[in-house]
């Protein structure tokens, strides 16, 4: 009868009067030329650390972002209500609550807002030159 525990084995052998007796066994194998023999019966495995992904701010969301970036833009650059937004995308044939137009607006506008403003210039990285 063989119990495997970790790299040992265990051997039950019968003598006589009924009696067990074990008799341990150490398992060798080779390890991969990296590696360190380990004299331990557990082997700790490191994980691998994965790299973070970058995510973006249109995941978890039903729409795709082509979606709610136009029903953004519209309730941003034309003074429409959230119901009609809702009636735009309708028509267009997207169901869409109003609800979830206004909570893509307060998410999604600063962003838009960040996207549109124009790139700083460092003082000295443009100049010009005047008649004289």
């Amino acid at each position: 009868m063989f119990l495997e525990l970790g790299r040992r084995v265990q051997t039950f052998m019968k003598v006589s009067g009924g009696e067990l007796r074990a008799q341990v066994a150490l398992l060798h194998w080779r390890s991969p030329p990296s590696r360190l023999p380990i004299s331990h019966d557990r082997v700790m495995h490191r994980r691998r650390v994965r790299p973070p992904v970058p995510t973006s701010e249109f995941t978890g969301f039903r729409f795709p972002p082509e979606v709610i970036v136009l029903a953004v833009r519209w309730y941003l650059r034309y003074t429409l209500s959230y119901r009609e937004i809702e009636e735009l995308l309708a028509e267009r044939g997207l169901v869409v609550d109003h609800v979830a137009v206004y909570r893509w607006v307060q998410r999604f506008t600063p962003l838009l807002i960040d996207a549109a403003r124009p790139c700083r210039h460092t003082p000295g990285d443009r100049w010009c030159v005047d008649e004289t």
